[in-house]
């Protein structure tokens, strides 16, 4: 039987079968090869879900209003299909049909794309990683790359009426709604708590699926800061082997927290940026994948002929990786020393190392600034200031976080926050 035949067979046996049919069917439009028989099955769907009776009639007056009737074989067409409908009984060996052959359409295109692929400049191990998800694609049917307006408006009125609109980061989401998809630096100079910022915010995903690839220390340090963290144990009384009775029972618990939930994932091997993002696909593949936090940018391998173009290559890598698996990457970034020694050490975007491509990149930059290490005078001892100075998405914003680093955390500062030297004596501007 040709394709043609058997799509005709579904639409005919839906048309005067109705809802009762429709309902045995586990179809999606884009499964239809014919552009024509794709409009019907959607317009039949669309009468199903407005709990409108399917048949010729009311189908072709849908296909009417839409003003695609001429465009799919008009009025006669229709009439045909029913007319020409085999019994409803096949209905379901029919439908198979379709699914069959629209899989080894998805397979060629696949096939052709892997192909592509392979002769491009990616390493084999993420070549390998991408082929992988373009397989797992074509038995989701999720491998096309383009998308009508159709589709697009239907995931836009999805995402309207999602539930929880992002992942709560437990800090900026009133500003942001969450931690959007993309990929975020966040930027601070050294002792301004950036790991535990990163910590703090895995702490309040531990429902989530998350992937911590640390260059700067190994996992037994990560896991020893998030216990802190999530116990209210003093980080030095671990290090130092004087815990409590009470300091272990607080660990004990927080650990069987952490065990309970276990979509925590920490690599603190020196993984290239190309083994990086393969690792993360094969993640997303396996397990499913949430989140990504990267720490930090500068300590990744990547390749270039300078270390500006090693880190475009690092950034540009991370945010097509959060977009193809549709997940935020949060990637931790130095600051060049040079800020410290303005009259406003402030930190600008201009303050990233190698900042053009991370600026370039991401979608939201964060900074956190702790005044008081910098000016003797601040007021602001025991607070820091967490600020963005780029989100694609909405206005920039600023917020105080209460420092409790002797657990490595922090919590948000309640009230107002004291004015800052630069605004007492008036410095020139950063």
């Amino acid at each position: 039987m040709s394709a043609e035949f058997v799509e005709q067979a579904v639409l005919g046996v839906v048309l005067m079968g109705g809802a009762d049919v429709l309902a045995e069917l586990d179809l999606h439009p884009d499964e239809f090869q014919s552009q024509s028989h794709q409009e019907i099955y959607q317009t039949i769907l669309e009468l199903h879900e407005d709990r409108i009776a399917i048949d010729p009639v009311t189908v072709t007056e849908q296909l009417s209003a839409k003003k695609i009737l001429n465009q799919v074989g008009g009025h006669g067409y229709i009439s045909d299909l029913a007319q020409n409908s085999p019994t409803t009984t096949n209905a379901i060996a029919y439908a198979t049909a379709v699914k069959d052959a629209a899989l080894v359409r998805r397979l060629l295109r696949v096939n052709s794309q892997i192909v592509e692929m392979a002769q491009g400049e990616d390493s084999a191990e993420e070549k390998l990683a991408k082929a992988q998800a373009l397989i797992t694609s074509v038995q989701t049917g999720g491998e096309s790359t383009e998308k009508g307006i159709d589709e697009s408006m239907r995931e836009f009125l999805g995402w309207l009426e999602r539930k929880e609109p992002e992942m709560k980061s437990g800090f900026f989401d009133g500003f942001t709604g969450g931690i959007p998809v993309g990929l975020i630096a966040l930027a601070a100079g050294t002792g301004q708590g950036k790991t535990a910022f990163a910590l703090n915010i895995v702490k309040n995903l531990l429902d989530k699926s998350v992937n911590f690839y640390s260059y700067e220390m190994p996992a037994s340090q990560l896991i020893a800061r998030l216990q802190s963290n999530m116990s209210n144990v003093p980080y030095q009384r671990m290090r130092d082997q004087e815990m409590t009775s009470s300091d272990w029972n607080a660990v004990a618990a927080s650990s069987r927290t952490l065990k309970a939930h276990g979509n925590l994932r920490i690599t603190d091997k020196t993984l290239h940026i190309d083994q990086l993002c393969a690792h993360a696909r094969r993640t997303k593949n396996r397990y499913g994948l949430d989140l990504i936090v990267v720490d930090y940018i500068q300590l990744v391998p990547s390749d270039g002929s300078s270390r500006e173009r090693e880190v475009a290559n690092i950034t540009r890598k991370l945010k097509g990786l959060s977009m193809d698996l549709d997940i935020p990457v949060i990637a931790l970034s130095q600051l060049s020393r040079e800020h410290e020694k303005r009259h406003n050490p402030k930190p600008r975007l201009r303050d990233l190392r190698e900042s053009g491509a991370i600026e370039q990149d991401s979608d939201m930059v964060l900074f956190l600034y702790d005044e008081s290490k910098y000016l003797d005078d601040s007021q602001w001892e025991g607070l820091t200031e967490l600020y963005s100075e780029k989100y694609r998405h909405g206005e920039n914003f600023r917020l105080f976080l209460k420092q409790e680093l002797h657990c490595y955390r922090f919590a948000k500062h309640e009230g107002t926050a004291p004015a800052s030297r630069k605004q007492k004596i008036n410095l020139e501007a950063a």
